[in-house]
């Protein structure tokens, strides 16, 4: 997994944010960072984290040309995230708290990451992940679908990284999230034609797959939510019609901050 961010200053909506109470003062501009190319802001210089998901097969691939229009060139402001280190079947819970468990017998991730994070002890890259959702304003997930899903790496991230304390409370959830006065927006691939996750698809409505994820995961923790970009099947498109996608794509993120985000619990998923 790929994160990158771009802390310089703020958007007209990041700005008054910024004024809020609890709201963390943005960071001064760090040299040697360069805004991405083909985002829209890159003259207002608008703070957002890019994570990305991709083959790890050396070359380019159907999908890459998306994560370099979101994430930019090669060695500017694009970082390996710690987060997507090793394989996830690798992954040890445990070694994500450094510190004395509060309940050594008997093991809870979610109550040992909330107090981890309570008591500032959660490990060190859990902790630059975090900082680094903070700064942003724009949170851009690019990821091919895998099992109707995120991959692996990008859900263990959301597991680890959006914890409770940091992300959301009891209260403090959907609009009261913490994360509120953030956007977020699902850029993903799929294996399969838009037909196949159409109404009469073999797949199904697509809007039904990613509801859990908009929101449940974003939406819960105070994320404003755009409407998501989808690139259905670029490993069986055209030449043409790859470049078509990335087109789009980058035509979107000129104006991306116009938009409205979505209704994240549409009167249509419950049948109404």
């Amino acid at each position: 997994m790929l994160s990158a961010v771009v802390p310089k200053e703020l958007s007209p909506r990041g700005r008054a944010a910024a004024l809020q109470p609890g709201h963390p003062r943005p960071p001064a501009s760090r040299p040697g960072l360069a805004a991405p190319r083909g985002l829209p802001l890159a003259s207002a210089a608008v703070p957002y984290l890019f994570l990305c998901v991709h083959s790890l097969t050396p070359g380019p691939t159907p999908r890459s040309g998306l994560s370099d229009l979101a994430g930019g060139r090669p060695g500017s402001s694009v970082t390996v995230g710690l987060a997507g280190h090793g394989c996830p079947a690798e992954w040890e819970p445990l070694s994500c708290f450094p510190g004395t468990l509060s309940n050594p017998g008997f093991f809870n991730y979610g109550v040992e990451a909330h107090k981890a994070y309570k008591k500032q002890s959660l490990s060190s890259d859990i902790i630059e992940e975090q900082k680094k959702l903070q700064e942003a304003d724009l949170v851009i997930f690019q990821f091919p679908l895998y099992w109707f899903s995120v991959p692996a790496v990008l859900k263990g991230w959301m597991d680890r990284v959006l914890c409770q304390g940091f992300a959301f409370d009891f209260p403090g959830s959907y609009d009261d999230g913490f994360l509120k006065g953030k956007l977020a927006i699902l850029s993903l691939t799929t294996g399969g034609t838009a037909s196949m996750f159409s109404k009469t698809g073999v797949n199904g409505d697509f809007r039904y797959f990613l509801w859990p994820l908009q929101h449940g995961t974003l939406h819960f923790c105070g994320f404003k939510v755009l409407a998501p970009q989808i690139s259905f099947g670029p490993e069986m498109a055209s030449e043409e019609e790859r470049k078509r996608m990335v087109a789009s794509w980058a035509q979107r993120l000129k104006t991306l901050w116009e938009e409205e985000p979505i209704q994240c619990s549409p009167p249509w998923y419950f049948g109404q």
